[in-house]
């Protein structure tokens, strides 16, 4: 689904004329099919979408104060309204939104769908080329397109022009990885624990955490990857995600 999930995001963006990430209203996108948006009290909840013959009600947790994390919120609803015809979801929790529930396909279609309607391949490209990762740019994608860090640096880690890797650490766990298709490792399972080598570890045995970018051997990560190299270096910097509790470690190479 998650093809289809992007082409019906990016039909959306063709059938309002949206041709620019600074001309995109979601307020306005949701009520051209009719979808309300409101904010309350959705106590565990993000967000919650309940359908209706025409259209629909889209509801966001009030306490959601980040404008980049509230817009990605309501693009996740609307994904689900183009990607689940028949179906009526209840409502979606942060871990729906951080990718921490891989077992829900929808969740994940919804999130695919939310980041190209937000930051449409073309425009990440544009806006990335020639730089290279780092939280600056995580930032700065975040900020340009009003969404989340966390789907800005999926969204890098997908499609980037410098090959790299992201980390959604939680729990003392590698609660997922996104690599990019030329980074040079290829696999680090969900629920390998946190390696002591890493600077996000430090995070997790004392809450503190170095925040600047750092050379650090690839063991520390990718020590069981069939392509492992014995003293490869790698770049890490890490980013506390006060929204999801986790810490995001960005890696990429020279």
């Amino acid at each position: 689904m998650s093809q289809l999930a992007r082409a019906n995001a990016r039909k959306l963006l063709a059938e309002c004329f949206i041709n620019n990430p600074e001309h995109l209203d979601l307020e306005k996108v949701a009520a051209y099919k009719n979808l309300f948006i409101e904010e309350g009290n959705l106590k565990s909840h993000a967000g919650r979408i309940h359908k209706t013959e025409n259209g629909g009600l889209i509801k966001i947790n009030s306490g959601i104060k980040d404008t980049g994390q509230r817009n990605f919120v309501i693009a996740h609803e609307i994904g689900h309204f183009f990607n689940e015809k028949n179906k009526n979801l209840t409502g979606c929790t942060q871990e729906d939104l951080a990718g921490l529930n891989s077992k829900k396909n929808l969740e994940r279609d919804a999130n695919v769908f939310a980041a190209e309607l937000l930051m449409k391949d073309e425009w990440i490209w544009k806006f990335t080329a020639k730089r290279i990762p780092g939280a600056k740019l995580i930032t700065d994608i975040s900020e340009y397109f009003t969404t989340s860090l966390l789907s800005a640096a999926i969204r890098y880690a997908e499609i980037g022009r410098h090959p790299a890797a992201v980390i959604l650490s939680k729990d003392k766990k590698v609660g997922w990885s996104v690599l990019n298709k030329d980074f040079t490792f290829k696999w680090l399972p969900a629920g390998t624990p946190i390696n002591g080598n890493s600077y996000c570890h430090e995070y997790f045995k004392d809450g503190t955490m170095d925040t600047d970018v750092n050379k650090i051997l690839a063991d520390a990560w990718f020590l069981q990857d069939k392509f492992y190299r014995k003293n490869y270096y790698l770049n890490e910097q890490n980013i506390y995600l006060t929204y999801y509790n986790a810490v995001l470690s960005i890696l990429w190479e020279d």
